[in-house]
């Protein structure tokens, strides 16, 4: 599959936005968007994903309104349950890894069905892989708070081997963060967020060093406080 990246300027000349508000959108982290190299980049199926959803969100909005609403923070660490988090992912199929993930998910209570949910994820990366970059992955379904979700919330998944995911970069994919959300609002929240946390520099190798799922809660809350707090 053929991904398109955009830079900082492009994806404010494909919005129809100032640059400016593209740096205000990152820092509110109201977009999916991912640093490389020390630069921000823009994965236009993903950005056209997001715009779609904001649409939805706020039809009655004007363009520009619908892109500055939803600034609030949501706290990650209310989403991340110990069950939902499989520190030892076997290197091999992406599907069987989401299945996985999946399967721990439906354990902590956050969907009540992981066949129908794993469906839902495979079925979205047919259209675009959610694999940004830098060794990570952010798998959702298409449509949001719908069945068999039960409850907002985050499975996370590590393979120290790395994962062929389709990646932006061409990488290999280390951490999936496996989104299920109530609304469309809660989801491009958490998904800038999460994205945010986990491509900050050195987090993949701390990762690396942890034995326990509760460790790896605390990594992220860690990153979170240093980011958004």
């Amino acid at each position: 599959m053929k991904h398109e990246i955009l830079t900082l300027s492009e994806v404010a000349q494909y919005l129809k936005v100032s640059e400016k508000t593209i740096h205000r959108m990152i820092g509110e982290n109201a977009i999916p968007c991912a640093k490389i190299g020390g630069q921000w980049r823009f994965l236009q199926d993903m950005i056209d994903d997001w715009l779609l959803t904001q649409m939805r969100v706020v039809p009655q909005q004007t363009y520009l309104d619908t892109l500055q609403a939803q600034r609030e923070v949501i706290s990650i660490g209310r989403l991340l349950n110990p069950d939902s988090v499989v520190m030892d992912l076997v290197p091999g199929k992406a599907e069987t890894a989401l299945m996985t993930i999946t399967k721990a998910m439906e354990s902590a209570g956050i969907i009540d069905d992981w066949e129908l949910f794993h469906r839902q994820l495979t079925e979205r990366e047919k259209m675009m892989s959610t694999g940004v970059g830098n060794g990570i992955a952010v798998p959702h379904p298409r449509n949001t708070g719908r069945p068999p979700i039960v409850h907002s919330g985050v499975g996370i998944g590590y393979c120290r081997e790395g994962i062929d995911f389709n990646a932006i970069d061409g990488n290999k994919t280390k951490l999936f963060m496996v989104i299920a959300s109530s609304s469309d609002p809660v989801h491009v929240k958490v998904m800038s967020q999460l994205v945010r946390i986990a491509g900050t520099e050195g987090f993949l190798e701390a990762v690396d060093q942890i034995k326990s799922k509760n460790d790896l809660i605390g990594l992220f809350l860690e990153k979170e406080a240093e980011i958004f707090i």
